[in-house]
């Protein structure tokens, strides 16, 4: 064993006399160690790969390419690689020079070779030093969950980690045929990333920068890409490192958001205005009772005045669906079991759906307890199995199942609003006709509704929002065109033992459901 303890060191001897060569091979022999040969810098450049040689010996004046030029080649294709300048031409400029541009160290000719073999012994003490540190670093890269990357100063990936090959969906061996980092993005914004590398970036980029990038299947998603140049010792640029990060969740997550206080906005403007109607509604009622008792003798005027009646009474029912969506109808919280409401719902739910819909019901069993209005809680079934019902005219499933759930941190991070914690999960999914993305965005919306004028009033599901989040639950809806509706209810669970179910006639009697 010699000189740092390797053996297996690989030693590149460039000079373009044959007796140098010879001499440098013999000594080097002596120590154990192998070494290649080349004549000028092309032959070099081709037996260079980026774990090897460990060490260069480089003539600077060379036929066909100047030693300097070899250099900032090798450097290229080899950053790990010690290279050590031997020339008869040794000056203090071109030794700076020659360290700018990469160099380990500068040896003048004659140099004594004691000198060269202690150069070399350190270069490869500091490379092997060098190269486990690399080691243990591109371990811990790996183990990343943001993807990290290198590629050339053509764009050229050179190294991408698991997490960015597994996003991505390419090999190793994919990766190693070359692939132009820009072509990870679509359409436009290829030309955009290309960009931002070649011409825009002016060393780190600390604000990140999201693009819209392409997988390898077609499939497209936001990368939030971070970068920084890869410099050699003269400035030049060797190619560009850095990070990018699916930020899909992240982006969802703050549009829930948005929409939640965009929601919460309109609710207060909704049940101010809901608050004055009353009022309103309160005198004209009143009013038109004295009026129709008054006029009980002239029928034909009582009847105009039943109509006026009759629209107050319409007019209260909107307003109390305003006031449900606005979060401040008079609840009746009590500790409830959700299969009970579910089940005392069931006969009434399919009267509501008709016969050409199948209605399925899946109870949970040993499901936990919720606090939560009765009423108003069959009032979300109603509304869900009646939205249903529009959304399969001619026939299919609806399903109302029930389930105890632990949401943790990973959920909760995906949707807003909601923390860790255990629930009591309401789900009514249907097989109907489904929503496309400009639809859902809009859904729990007052008076937002996508039926023909005057076939709904557009506050069903807007009622069902108001009474979820009144009750401290949260609701996320999930659909496709075409392959039906699923609306799930998280309500936080109650550790309270459930009190006796709603009585029939206490249900009939209760004013909200008028």
């Amino acid at each position: 064993m010699s000189l740092s303890g390797r053996t297996d060191a690989e030693i590149l001897i460039v000079d373009d006399e044959p007796d140098v060569r010879w001499a440098l091979s013999t000594v080097l022999r002596a120590e154990g160690l192998e070494s290649r040969n080349a004549g000028d810098g092309p032959s070099a450049l081709r037996l260079i790969r980026p774990e090897t040689p460990d060490v260069m010996l480089l003539d600077l004046r060379m036929p066909c390419m100047e030693g300097m030029e070899v250099l900032r080649e090798a450097k290229k294709l080899s950053p790990v690689l010690a290279v050590i300048v031997l020339t008869a031409y040794g000056s203090i400029p071109l030794a700076v020079e020659a360290m700018r541009g990469g160099a380990y160290d500068f040896l003048s000719k004659p140099f004594d070779n004691d000198e060269l073999i202690l150069t070399i012994r350190r270069a490869l003490r500091e490379q092997g030093l060098e190269k486990e540190s690399e080691g243990r670093f591109r371990g811990l890269v790996e183990m990343l969950p943001e993807m990290v990357y290198e590629a050339d100063a053509d764009l050229q990936l050179t190294y991408a980690n698991r997490a960015a090959l597994s996003t991505f969906g390419y090999t190793e061996e994919g990766l190693a045929a070359g692939v132009d980092i820009s072509r990870l993005f679509e359409g436009g914004e290829s030309e955009k990333v290309r960009d931002f590398l070649k011409n825009d970036l002016k060393g780190y980029a600390a604000v990140p920068v999201v693009y819209t990038a392409r997988r390898k299947d077609g499939s497209l998603f936001p990368c939030e890409v971070r970068c920084a140049a890869i410099k050699a010792a003269d400035g030049s640029e060797l190619g560009f490192r850095g990070t990018m990060r699916d930020v899909s969740r992240q982006m969802s997550f703050q549009e829930q958001l948005r929409r939640a206080r965009t929601l919460h906005a309109v609710g207060q403007l909704a049940g101010g205005v809901a608050d004055r109607f009353n009022n309103l509604l309160t005198g004209i009622i009143g009013y038109g009772r004295l009026v129709r008792d008054a006029v009980a003798e002239n029928e034909a005027v009582q009847k105009d005045v039943e109509e006026i009646l009759e629209a107050g009474q319409r007019a209260t029912a909107l307003t109390r669906q305003l006031l449900a969506f606005s979060r401040r109808l008079v609840l009746r919280p009590r500790v409830l079991d959700l299969n009970e409401v579910v089940a005392d719902a069931e006969k009434e739910l399919g009267r509501l759906v008709g016969e050409e819909v199948e209605l399925v019901i899946a109870l949970a069993e040993g499901l936990g307890h919720i606090k939560a209005d009765p009423c108003q809680t069959e009032q979300i079934l109603v509304n869900l199995a009646l939205n249903a019902r529009d959304a399969m005219p001619t026939g299919g499933k609806l399903t109302i199942e029930t389930a105890s759930v632990a949401l943790d941190g990973q959920f909760c991070s995906t949707h807003a609003e909601i923390t860790p914690g255990h629930y009591v999960m309401l789900r009514v999914s249907d097989t109907g006709r489904g929503m496309d993305e400009a639809t859902r965005e809009h859904l729990f919306e007052p008076f937002f509704t996508t039926k023909e004028a005057g076939a709904g009033t557009g506050l069903g599901l807007a009622t069902v929002y108001g009474i979820v989040k009144q009750s401290g639950g949260h609701i996320h809806c999930s659909s496709e065109l075409g392959r039906g509706t699923k609306f799930e209810i998280y309500f936080p669970m109650a550790e309270e033992p459930a009190e006796p179910a709603l009585a029939e006639e206490d249900r009939r009697s209760d004013p909200r459901r008028r």
